[in-house]
């Protein structure tokens, strides 16, 4: 196993045992949880799809910026109904708070990508509606991880 497929595990592993624990925290019975590390709702909900979105991010490398940010958004807007539907409170506010967290993690990448395009680079890659596979390996370079 290449140090690239190693690094590609240990991000999705990491991206599993997180989405977990935000799904156990946000509709269990862990309601103002939150309180207890000093934060307020929304800062616990813009941290946590934060966190999510630059994990799935780096978990799918072949899939496009916006679409992940479209399915951290989505998973947003699912946990809100979830609530809703397990007896806790669903909020447009805390959907708006995890749009937030969304946006803090991937706007700094697309600008990074808007950057490489001003200096002239080329595209990241073959421009595709969609992968081929949801969970595409990394591509195989032999540069190492990035």
């Amino acid at each position: 196993m290449s140090r690239q497929s190693r690094m590609l595990l240990l991000v999705r592993l990491t991206l599993a045992v997180l989405v977990a624990s935000v799904g156990i925290l946000t509709l269990g019975p862990f309601q103002g949880a939150e309180e207890h590390l000093g934060l307020t709702d929304k800062e616990a909900h813009a941290g946590a799809f934060f966190g999510i979105t630059f994990l799935l991010l780096m978990a799918l490398p072949r899939m496009r910026k916006w679409d992940v940010a479209l399915i951290s958004v989505a998973l947003g807007g699912l946990v809100e109904v979830l609530q809703t539907i397990v007896g806790r409170d669903g909020d447009i506010m805390d959907f708006v708070a995890d749009s937030a967290g969304v946006a803090m993690a991937a706007i700094p990448m697309m600008v990074e990508t808007l950057r490489g395009r001003m200096r002239g680079g080329e595209p990241e890659g073959p421009r595709r509606r969609r992968s081929n596979s949801f969970i595409a390996p990394a591509p195989e370079t032999g540069r190492g991880f990035r």
